[in-house]
């Protein structure tokens, strides 16, 4: 490892901790040591578990010089704090270089944070054949060794031409098969317990679940070749760089690439059709699942995944402030009175409902129900005729119902003549 490392830095580094012939460091090198173990620290605050950034990239997102980016790393080496490996370039002679954080090693890092990390290094000793030939229960095994978050997914159920989802709203789910069977939220996944009472979903109760991964530690890149996913990618990957294709799945109508970064990212990326990016607080469906067409999800590719490109997750970092300010803007914005769509009075076949108006719509049909004396089913009769005929596309039925008990809590023209009377 020392090999890869600059020599001049190397010596320079060294010479930094010899001591003095009286056994002690005088203070012009213990302030270097200070200042070096400093920026050290800072360095490997900010690597992810595996670095594949450019000196020139991390002298940048930490505001210092190439040079002393080079005498951080080498701090780190010479005390085994990270371990400097060398890849292939594509056809280029010279390799490509990365880092790994030894996590164990370092005393700051506590417990969950080493638990979150994902050993994608236990991949490269598996090849795609063994991986595809092992059973549920061997994987979600691998899978646990690795330190990937999984959990139970529902699936779907073909009967007489029809798909259902196997959880409550079966064939009214808008989600099919892609979502969890159980509460994720409080899941702690540094404990040994959680992953056994995870497998014991398939193991003991029902092995047709779907498997889903948290995305909590990595990001998948779903690209939806149906809605035009390849064609955003190819553009994408003009602009950015290709995108490594060491671990990709299929997915039900196209194909999902695993990736070593974690992004605080809106779903959609950018707003490019057919292609989303799944990181923090989200969830992707996972290799020995059913999708609702029939196909299954099948490892395509298998190796230790690559970090999405350096300036795209830069990108995808101020797109998500971007967002997080719009949204702050309209919680500023939720106490002034709401400017409600005006609807006609007579709803026909002809007027649509679309998505993002569906939920304000239906709630002032429900309270004009209500305000016509209509108790709570009859408010959700109307409900569920509109939204089968006028929302593009249809809500749940959970959501009907919810409106519908909103809208009783209402008065009725009639109780509103009485209060104005009394």
């Amino acid at each position: 490892m020392m090999d890869l490392l600059n020599k001049e830095i190397l010596n320079k580094v060294k010479n930094i901790y010899e001591k003095n012939a009286d056994g002690g460091f005088s203070n012009s090198r213990l302030k270097k040591q200070k200042s070096l173990e400093d920026l050290g620290n800072r360095l490997f605050d900010f690597m992810e578990s595996t670095c594949w950034r450019t000196e020139a990239n991390l002298a940048k997102a930490l505001d210092v010089s190439e040079r002393q980016i080079k005498y951080a790393k080498t701090y780190l080496c010479l005390h085994n704090r990270v371990t400097i490996k060398l890849v292939p370039n594509g056809n280029r002679s010279n390799p490509k270089h990365y880092i790994i954080k030894h996590i164990k090693d370092d005393q700051n890092v506590n417990k969950a944070e080493q638990t979150s990390t994902v050993k994608w290094e236990i991949l490269n000793d598996l090849s795609l054949k063994n991986l595809q030939l092992m059973s549920i229960e061997e994987q979600l095994d691998l899978y646990q060794e690795m330190n990937l978050h999984f959990v139970p997914f529902h699936f779907p159920k073909f009967k007489k031409g029809s798909v259902y989802c196997s959880c409550k709203w079966g064939r009214s789910c808008d989600s099919i098969g892609k979502h969890p069977a159980v509460y994720v939220k409080e899941l702690d996944f540094s404990k040994k317990a959680t992953y056994q009472e995870m497998k014991d979903k398939w193991t003991e109760k029902d092995n047709r679940y779907n498997v889903g991964f948290l995305t909590d530690n990595l990001a998948v890149v779903d690209v939806d070749v149906k809605k035009g996913g390849a064609y955003s990618l190819e553009y994408l990957e003009e602009n950015y760089g290709a995108f490594s294709r060491n671990l990709v799945s299929n997915s039900g109508y196209g194909f999902h690439i695993y990736t070593s970064s974690i992004t605080k990212s809106p779903i959609n990326l950018f707003g490019y059709p057919g292609l989303d990016i799944r990181s923090q607080k989200a969830f992707i469906v996972a290799p020995f699942s059913k999708h609702y067409s029939g196909k299954d999800y099948i490892w395509q590719s298998v190796a230790a995944p690559e970090p999405l490109p350096d300036d795209l997750l830069q990108d995808i970092k101020l797109e998500a402030s971007k967002r997080s300010n719009v949204s702050k803007s309209k919680t500023l914005e939720s106490n002034t009175p709401k400017e409600w769509t005006k609807l006609p009075q007579n709803i026909t076949e002809d007027y649509i409902i679309p998505d993002g108006l569906r939920g304000d719509e239906l709630y002032q049909i429900a309270c004009r129900e209500r305000g016509k004396g209509k108790d709570y089913y009859e408010i959700l009769e109307v409900l569920e005729n509109i939204n089968r005929i006028n929302c593009k596309p249809p809500v749940v039925k959970s959501r009907l119902e919810s409106t519908a008990k909103s809208a009783v809590n209402h008065p009725t023209n009639a109780e509103k003549t009485l209060e104005l009377k009394l």
